[in-house]
């Protein structure tokens, strides 16, 4: 298997941006990375109610999970809305090379190898990985939806029956 897939993988895409926001405000997010970043391409969308996103590639595999617990978490744009970016490892780790006008990217002999080895099924990462591992992508809602079930389970558990019973003792009531 190609080195290229194993190592150097430190391209980050994040997906499901707001789509009013800009690059700008994207960097004031992070801001807490924004030493380690070797590239960045924010791609807002053209259109309203279309959603951003952005390939950036940092300094060292290191900060990759750091940087994957950060943003795999809700954030609030500038109108006070929740949104949930999904940041996830690129899987075509590869720079892309200026190409000749008379070939395109689909016909390059990388990219031709990465399908066969992504359609083939087989592993994109070293065999000996351990099955921890800190790419595992978590999902912060559910967690939460999780916790919040709990919470009210035990709330429950707890919570006295109210053994106040409403009888009509064979009375009738009376309109006026």
């Amino acid at each position: 298997m190609d080195s290229i897939y194993m190592k150097n993988n430190s391209k980050v895409v994040i997906r499901n941006l707001p789509g009013n926001m800009d690059e700008n405000e994207f960097r004031i997010l992070t801001q807490k990375f924004n030493s380690h970043i070797k590239s960045l391409r924010y791609l807002k969308s053209s259109q309203k109610g279309q959603k951003s996103k952005c390939f950036l590639q940092l300094s060292s595999q290191d900060l990759i999970a750091e940087f994957l617990d950060e943003f795999n978490k809700p954030f609030f744009d500038s109108k006070g809305e929740q949104f949930l970016p999904q940041a996830e490892l690129s899987f075509f780790q590869e720079v892309a090379q200026v190409i000749p006008n008379s070939t395109d990217l689909y016909s390059t002999p990388s990219f031709l190898k990465f399908k066969e080895l992504y359609e083939s099924g087989s592993s994109f990462y070293d065999e000996n990985q351990p099955p921890e591992s800190p790419f595992e992508k978590k999902s912060y809602l559910i967690l939460s939806i999780k916790q919040e079930a709990e919470e009210d389970k035990k709330r429950e558990e707890t919570k006295k029956p109210n053994k106040k019973k409403w009888k009509n003792k064979g009375k009738k009531w009376n309109k006026k």
